[in-house]
């Protein structure tokens, strides 16, 4: 907490002060992570077409796509033979098991891969007889896009999971601020949210500064100064944390700050006997 302005009669802190500009850079950061994960991962596709110039010349053209087709890589190969199916050993852990890819053969011997390792024979097989159907047939062309069903993942996981990225930063103030009014009696809470600010007020005698022993999850305690306003949420607003017991109740006595404060609150030393 930081107080930007004292008079005796009136008081302003700030309790939260992260800036707009850091709030955007944030969701901005957050956004291309998603998109870069549903668009770059899971949207990656894959498609062959291959058209025959003469009944024994068959060339090929096999385009890898990113972000749903904004970015491709394209790949020819010219004198295609035959469509094959290797085999090969996978692990997982401490098993293995079989993994299949097709593959095309060309006139100069070389093979030019068209799917990856895949763990399922029937689709791998699926993907070879189409091929070895078409160059076997009378038919010029040929077209087949070979796992399309990822560009919906990708856009479904970048929808969704943006989606609580979009309402966690709508929702999320970027600056809180106190004002404690000895005049009005009271403590008006301010939040600034991107589209909206949010007020809320509550009498004085309702807020209290805290000294106080607490103890963390692996039981080791520390000392704190909390400024707790019951009534908005029993929000409690921790201003100095130790273990070192006299330097929080050096920070409770001296500190110009929480001395400010004890002119407006009610200040309760809750620590046991040292």
């Amino acid at each position: 907490m930081k107080i930007i302005h004292y008079d005796g009669e009136r008081l302003v802190a700030e309790t939260l002060s992260l800036g707009l500009l850091w709030q955007w850079i944030v969701f901005i950061f957050f956004s291309l992570l998603w998109l870069w994960i549903g668009g770059g991962i899971i949207a990656q596709t894959r498609s062959i077409r291959c058209e025959k110039i003469e009944p024994t010349l068959t060339n090929c053209q096999i385009t890898d796509s990113l972000f749903w087709g904004a970015f491709r890589q394209i790949q020819k190969v010219s004198g295609v033979q035959r469509a094959f199916v290797a085999e090969a050993i996978g692990y997982s852990d401490a098993s293995q098991y079989p993994i299949y890819q097709v593959g095309l053969v060309l006139n100069n011997s070389k093979t030019v891969r068209v799917t990856d390792w895949e763990r399922s024979s029937d689709y791998t097989n699926q993907v070879k007889n189409s091929l070895e159907t078409f160059l076997k047939s009378e038919r010029t062309t040929y077209q087949l896009n070979l796992n399309n069903y990822r560009n919906i993942l990708g856009a479904i996981f970048f929808i969704v999971v943006n989606f609580f990225n979009l309402m966690f930063f709508l929702g999320t103030p970027y600056r809180e601020r106190i004002i404690l009014s000895k005049t009005d009696n009271n403590l008006l809470l301010i939040k600034y949210f991107i589209l909206t600010v949010l007020k809320q007020s509550l009498f004085l005698d309702q807020v209290s500064l805290q000294l106080k022993e607490e103890t963390d999850s692996d039981n080791d305690t520390f000392y704190t100064v909390v400024l707790n306003t019951t009534g908005i949420g029993d929000k409690s607003y921790r201003l100095k944390s130790s273990g070192n017991r006299q330097e929080v109740e050096d920070y409770w006595r001296f500190d110009p700050d929480i001395q400010a404060l004890k002119e407006f609150v009610r200040a309760e030393e809750l620590l046991p006997p040292p």
